[in-house]
């Protein structure tokens, strides 16, 4: 990519804007918070008044980023400009979608910075889209630079942040034969960044409860496994949801199970009931180097999608059947495995 050439378009879209709202999707990740922070900042260096928007709330384990506070639930009234990270799909953006209609974001209003697919259905006056880079935070690094913005400590945290989430720090297979990231890496620790400082930040909002660390030894006894050990799964029931969200992710527990002997793709599900209705199922997907099937797997659905190690889906309906869903997911993880095992 010609990072020269879209900064110049950037840099056109953005003249006379004085109010820009940086989008989030419904679902925020360390990658989407870091990369807004990141641009809210560098924004700021060309004198533009930002609103950080994102329709859920950050959740927890994202507060140790610096600004967090600073994401509203509520879309501005006013904007000239708004930039969305991370994203290109309407599907993503449902919330938004509801309340306002795509109206509320017209083509020569939007510029959309994004790594993933092609497939993004979001029309925009630039599409700094670089399927080459493996974090949206390492587009706003090559983007502003290739602008001549400052790159401060604060800035590069966030970007660091951001690469290190979609990496799953640097261990996943997106890294191989791109030098790049490293170099950029090594350009955010000249910056003034301090990675021990990051994870020290990121470990303390990790920090659970002793009660906490017994629901999730209770949770490390309900994984089930299916396809020959190979795809790990936890349901989360509504209740639970309402009880522990606020402080842990109780799917995240799967991360553990990526550690078991011959499991290749971990998958939480969460079920939402409204009026007695199963009315939203979501599922978070996480692979083992060498399985990169996430996305794929993600859009067995049509709200669903990400990236090849990590994705995530949606569904949602008046009263849906998990059992079909979840056996509809488990079927194709084991279809894509035996897939990717025979390449």
């Amino acid at each position: 990519m010609n990072y020269k050439d879209m900064a110049e378009q950037v840099i056109t879209a953005l003249d006379g804007a004085k109010r820009v709202v940086i989008m989030q999707a419904d679902n925020p990740d360390g990658d989407s918070l870091s990369s807004a922070l990141a641009l809210e900042l560098l924004l700021g260096q060309m004198g533009k008044d930002t609103v950080l928007y994102c329709s859920i709330d950050v959740p927890t384990h994202l507060r140790y980023l610096e600004g967090w506070d600073r994401v509203q639930k509520d879309f501005p009234s006013q904007f000239d400009m708004a930039m969305v990270v991370d994203c290109g799909y309407w599907r993503l953006f449902g919330n938004l979608e509801k309340d306002y209609g795509r109206g509320r974001l017209p083509k020569d209003k939007l510029i959309i910075i994004n790594e993933h697919d092609l497939d993004q259905d979001m029309d925009c006056i630039v599409n700094v889209q670089d399927l080459n880079a493996v974090s949206s935070g390492y587009i706003v690094f090559e983007l502003f630079t290739a602008m001549g913005k400052m790159i401060d400590k604060q800035v590069a945290t966030f970007i660091a942040s951001s690469i290190m989430a979609d990496t799953l720090g640097f261990t996943s297979e997106v890294v191989v034969d791109k030098p790049r990231v490293f170099e950029i890496m090594a350009d955010l620790v000249r910056a003034g960044l301090n990675l021990g400082e990051l994870q020290s930040k990121r470990f303390e909002q990790m920090k659970i409860s002793p009660d906490m660390l017994k629901y999730r030894g209770q949770l490390l006894e309900r994984v089930e496994y299916f396809g020959g050990g190979r795809v790990a799964s936890i349901t989360i029931s509504y209740d639970e949801i309402r009880e522990h969200s606020q402080e842990f992710n109780p799917t995240v527990i799967l991360d553990e199970t990526r550690l078991v002997r011959g499991v290749a793709v971990a998958i939480g599900f969460k079920q939402y009931v409204k009026n007695g209705s199963l009315v939203r199922v979501t599922g978070r997907i996480r692979c083992n180097f060498g399985f990169s099937i996430a996305d794929d797997l993600a859009k067995t659905f049509p709200n669903g999608g990400g990236h090849v190690y990590a994705a995530g889906f949606k569904v949602e309906g008046t009263d849906l059947d998990f059992e079909d869903i979840k056996q509809k997911i488990i079927v194709k993880a084991t279809e894509l495995l035996d897939k990717e095992k025979k390449n």
